[in-house]
């Protein structure tokens, strides 16, 4: 028993070591005839599965949507563009730096704008990304700043934006370039919309397609084009900001004055007088910014009136210098003028509305009304000829023997000539389209557009006799030329050919003859510096006086 037993297991260990044999030559033939084959034909290729495309797409729609560490899942990791938007770089740059990344994030797109390319296991999808280009916001922020700065510097006090050098405060600047990002990207930004293609580069790796290259798209995130040189979000934001603030110029505080309001009280530390012309020199250095780089009509080497005294004004809104001037023979007491703001030329009539029966005083008038200096007027209520305008309405309409001169609200002089226009409403119409404030109506003109006129008659003003003549003229802008011939010490008054021509010489572009004789009246400082005919002021209804725009608190 026991012996066949042993027997059968015998022959069962047999049949076990038989198939092993077999076994062992097949596998041995496979390898072998897999070497041979590789021999022949070369190793063996394996097909990688799924769509390269696919995973770039999934990718894109990932930086799309800023869903950065979704996107990151379909990289190899080494590609950085994940952290460009994230909240650190945005608190980097504060609010500004929010505003910019969420307008890059809101304008990023793509395309793929060719087949996928698949070679073994590398493949490569072309794309076309369109993004914000930042730094074409630059140009545009540097005049929005520059306009907000111009926006502060009216509405605010001087002190409040600048510095003791006229250097725009830091927080002032920073406040403006906020506000410009702000408007800039609440407006319609496509015009900084800029494309790049780039290449997206695959490796089949661990069973499934990953990115490995995407060069440019971490700087297209950012927006950046691939030529310029910054990198990171930190860069973008600091290269933003100083190309649109390398240029910022200084706006000078312009003071306005209400056109119905008294004008602010001068600063009477501000007024000043010499005998020495050279001391003018002085004046007209302090008065550098006002004067805008203009050409004054004074001349230190002028032929000065024995023994007159020079007087002058000066604020950062008003320069005045009176002097008197021998020319011909003739005493010219002269007046130049630079101004701020066309509302500090101003004219005051006599009770404070047009046609009252009250006559004052010019000094009266002038020191109701705040004048630093005043000329008489046209003595509107002594004759009823020409057009008058007062408050912006045409009050008076025979223009049919007397040129107008009138004022527009930003400070020049306009003319129209006897018969013109030809109706009250036409009238009425020039005032309102040139935004004239008032207009006054003696004459002639004088000096139109820098061409003197030749006189021979004119109805009033005895034109071709000897008379004490005043004069208005316009140099500049807001710069102005005023002229009162009288007979002063053994001088003449003039003719109105002579005083046009005097006043001509001068370089003024626009000049026009106001009320004469004892009318012919000049004040500073409420006080007469012309000689008036028979040594005595004149009731009259009118003047034509320029203020200081600086409020009392601010001089």
């Amino acid at each position: 028993m026991t012996e066949a037993v042993n027997k059968t297991s015998k022959k069962r260990k047999k049949k076990w070591k038989i198939p092993s044999t077999i076994l062992t030559l097949l596998l041995a033939g496979t390898v072998f005839a897999c070497i041979g084959w590789g021999v022949k034909h070369g190793p063996v290729k394996l097909l990688p599965a799924g769509d390269p495309g696919e995973t770039v797409r999934t990718f894109m729609e990932h930086v799309v949507l800023a869903e950065y560490e979704e996107a990151a899942a379909c990289t190899n990791g080494k590609i950085r563009y994940t952290s460009a938007n994230s909240q650190a770089l945005r608190e980097e740059d504060g609010v500004v730096g929010a505003i910019i990344a969420d307008h890059l994030e809101d304008g990023f797109t793509y395309e793929t704008i060719s087949e996928c390319q698949v070679e073994d296991l590398e493949a490569t999808q072309t794309i076309r990304v369109n993004f914000y280009q930042v730094s074409k916001m630059a140009a545009d922020l540097s005049e929005d700043v520059q306009a907000i700065l111009a926006r502060f510097v009216d509405e605010r006090d001087v002190q409040d934006v600048y510095d003791a050098d006229r250097n725009y405060l830091p927080s002032v600047i920073e406040e403006a370039y906020t506000l410009a990002i702000e408007d800039r990207c609440n407006e319609d930004i496509s015009a900084y919309l800029s494309s790049m293609d780039i290449d997206v580069h695959l490796s089949y790796t661990g069973g499934k397609w990953i990115i490995t290259e995407a060069k440019g798209l971490e700087k297209a995130i950012l927006g950046i084009a691939l030529q310029e040189p910054e990198n990171d979000f930190a860069s973008v934001m600091t290269a933003l900001r100083a190309d649109s603030l390398q240029n910022l110029t200084y706006v000078r505080k312009i003071y306005t004055i209400p056109e119905h309001a008294m004008a602010p009280a001068e600063n009477q530390a501000a007024y000043g007088q010499t005998t020495n012309p050279e001391d003018i020199d002085a004046v007209i250095a302090a008065a550098e910014e006002l004067l805008e780089g203009q050409e004054l009509a004074w001349n230190p080497n002028a032929d000065f009136a024995p023994r007159s005294v020079i007087k002058y004004y000066l604020d950062e809104t008003l320069l005045v210098i009176c002097w008197k001037e021998i020319i011909e023979g003739k005493c010219c007491a002269m007046a130049e003028i630079k101004i701020a703001d066309g509302s500090q030329l101003r004219r005051t009539i006599a009770g404070g509305e047009y046609g009252s029966s009250i006559q004052l005083l010019p000094t009266t008038m002038a020191r109701e009304s705040n004048a630093v200096l005043a000329l008489s007027g046209d003595f509107y209520a002594f004759r009823p000829l020409g057009i008058t305008v007062y408050d912006r309405k045409v009050y008076r309409f025979a223009p049919q023997t007397i040129d107008t001169c009138y004022f527009t609200a930003g400070g020049d002089m306009m003319f129209t000539y006897a018969g013109e226009p030809a109706t009250i409403e036409e009238a009425q119409q020039f005032v309102d389209d040139n935004d004239i404030t008032f207009a006054v109506a003696f004459g002639p003109i004088l000096v139109d557009h820098g061409q003197l006129r030749e006189i021979k008659s004119y109805p009033i003003g005895e034109v071709n006799e000897t008379y004490s003549r005043t004069t208005f003229a316009q140099k500049d802008h807001l710069h102005y030329l005023l002229m009162c011939i009288n007979y002063e010490g053994v001088t003449r008054a003039a003719t109105i050919q002579q005083s046009a021509r005097f006043i001509y010489e001068k370089g003024v572009q626009m000049a026009y003859a106001l009320d004469g004789g004892q009318t012919s009246t000049m004040i500073i400082n409420d006080t007469l510096y012309n000689c008036v005919d028979f040594n005595a002021e004149r009731l009259m209804s009118d003047i034509i006086y320029f203020s200081t725009a600086l409020p009392s608190e601010e001089e």
